[in-house]
């Protein structure tokens, strides 16, 4: 190998190395964030209402550790069963949170409202002022 076609290589190397760490890491830094119990209650009941009426989906209100918490759930051969949020993604009925203690159930579309209101209260809050 002479040194023009040693160059041209360790100059594709460079190029593909930096492609790997541009694509693979990318340059800016990236975010993630993990649900809370009001996200993962809309995912769950809104991925339970594509396949139920929409009536036989509902979100529990309550209590977990002296702390609000929700959790949906289906109605299902004449029973309510509680809905889970596996990590990949997959919703299925499960067992109620430990310690959750329900005070009151709303509908998907009511409770649906209400986030969206409570989202943009948290958002002013954050921001330091009205945003639309």
């Amino acid at each position: 190998m002479n040194n023009t076609q040693f160059a041209k290589s360790a100059i594709a190397c460079a190029v593909g190395l930096a492609l790997v760490l541009v694509l693979g890491g990318g340059c800016a830094s990236q975010e993630s964030y993990l649900p809370k119990c009001r996200q993962r209650a809309l995912l769950t009941s809104s991925v339970a209402a594509d396949h139920h009426p929409l009536d036989n989906v509902r979100i529990a209100y309550g209590s977990l550790g002296g702390m609000r918490h929700v959790q949906s759930q289906v109605f299902i051969d004449g029973k309510w069963h509680w809905l889970k949020l596996f990590r990949d993604g997959t919703v299925s009925t499960g067992m109620k949170h430990r310690n959750f203690r329900p005070v009151f159930f709303i509908a998907l579309k009511d409770y649906y409202g209400m986030s969206l209101y409570w989202n943009r209260r948290v958002s002013k809050k954050r921001k330091g002022g009205d945003r639309k």
